[in-house]
């Protein structure tokens, strides 16, 4: 693979950053700043330079061919993909009711993630992975069911390439419930999404700004799940933070690091993290990127490292509510998470040991009830 020199290396950003991707390459390769070898050559380093859309425009265009991405390394069944129809989403056409509470009797896991984190994705793996790894899952009635099924199906097999779903709509958050049984035990969990646009009215919240009209009813629906003793349920709260986006600024300037202060502030200040919740981590999607490591240890410190440097004030409020209510014994824990190979942004090969880790941690920190005979008796007893 050639090397890229700095103004290709500019150029490759730039295409990243851009709202309209495909007008900045025709406009450079206009004015002679790009070339089709320079282009080709991007994607041979960075196979999600541009979406699976941009590709497709590329190739209607003439400015590439199909036997042009085999040349770049790019697997055959990801440039298969371009040709299918793109799935239904999730969550697209369906009108979900607003939940105002959660239902005692379960542990409540909580996913945060910026728009674009990689929030969504984690947690249909997670899904996936439940429903159709070692353990029986058992699906309970509730507002988010459908979306549940739907996320759980979007990742099935080690190895299936499939469409990443999109983000969740700032004007749904889903309550998935359901029970894990291992090991003669029955884990009975509530799974909230959030929108990742709701970390742009905690922001706007706490300085000031005016919420949309959009925006106005999801932070009330989030203030009224998550306010002080609004249930005595368990809580596991897990922060999605896309790895070397540190500096990858959003539409209106901001960097994610910004949103994500806010946002921990303003969650302390209305009482999330109080003596109810059990366990925070902090999820780093995209962690192949980090590269190997010789030992966990060794991975612990660069990711430490790495939070401290990209996102301190996000990393010691957290940090700080964790030492407080002696959450994870005061230690705010990081997972490294992958979804596998990620290509054209849209597509992946899926790859599950992140999502079953996850998922491990879920079962381990969550509260459960004994299935075996002698469970059933101290259940007939206790009433």
């Amino acid at each position: 693979m050639q090397q890229l020199d700095k103004k290709l290396i500019k150029i490759g950003e730039s295409l990243q950053v851009s709202p309209n991707p495909m007008l900045l390459i025709q406009k450079s390769m206009g004015s002679g700043k790009l070339s089709k070898e320079d282009f080709l050559l991007l994607l041979e380093c960075n196979h999600n330079l541009v979406s699976n859309d941009v590709i497709n425009q590329c190739i209607e265009k003439e400015i590439i061919t199909v036997d042009d991405l085999e040349t770049c390394g790019i697997d055959s069944d990801f440039i298969d993909l371009l040709n299918e129809d793109k799935p239904v989403d999730p969550a697209q056409g369906t009108d979900y009711q607003q939940i105002e509470s959660i239902a005692p009797g379960s542990t409540e896991v909580y996913f945060w993630g910026m728009p674009g984190s990689g929030k969504s994705c984690a947690l249909g793996a997670v899904l996936s992975i439940a429903n159709n790894g070692g353990d029986k899952m058992m699906q309970h009635p509730c507002q988010g069911g459908d979306y549940m099924t739907r996320l759980s199906n979007v990742f099935r097999h080690d190895g299936d390439y499939t469409f990443l779903p999109a983000g969740t709509d700032i004007k749904n958050t889903y309550e998935m419930r359901f029970s894990i049984i291992r090991d003669q035990k029955e884990h009975p969990l509530s799974l909230i999404d959030f929108s990742g646009e709701l970390f742009r009215c905690l922001y706007k919240q706490h300085t000031n700004i005016v919420l949309n009209d959009d925006e106005k009813p999801a932070l009330v629906t989030l203030t009224n799940l998550l306010k002080e003793h609004a249930s005595e349920n368990r809580k596991i709260h897990f922060f999605v933070v896309e790895y070397g986006a540190e500096n990858q600024k959003m539409d209106d300037g901001l960097l994610q690091g910004d949103y994500l202060q806010r946002a921990a502030e303003h969650l302390n200040h209305i009482g999330v993290f109080d003596q109810y919740t059990d366990a925070v981590y902090i999820v780093l999607t995209k962690a192949d990127k980090a590269g190997e490591f010789d030992s966990r240890e060794d991975e612990d410190k660069h990711y430490l490292n790495y939070m401290s440097k990209n996102y301190s004030g996000f990393y010691r409020a957290l940090k700080h509510m964790c030492e407080k209510h002696s959450i994870n014994g005061g230690k705010l824990e990081f997972i490294p998470f992958s979804i596998g190979e990620v290509c054209f942004q849209r597509f992946c090969c899926f790859d599950s040991a992140s999502a079953r880790e996850i998922l491990d941690y879920i079962v381990e920190r969550s509260s459960y009830v004994e299935r075996d005979i002698f469970g059933r008796i101290k259940r007939i007893l206790s009433k």
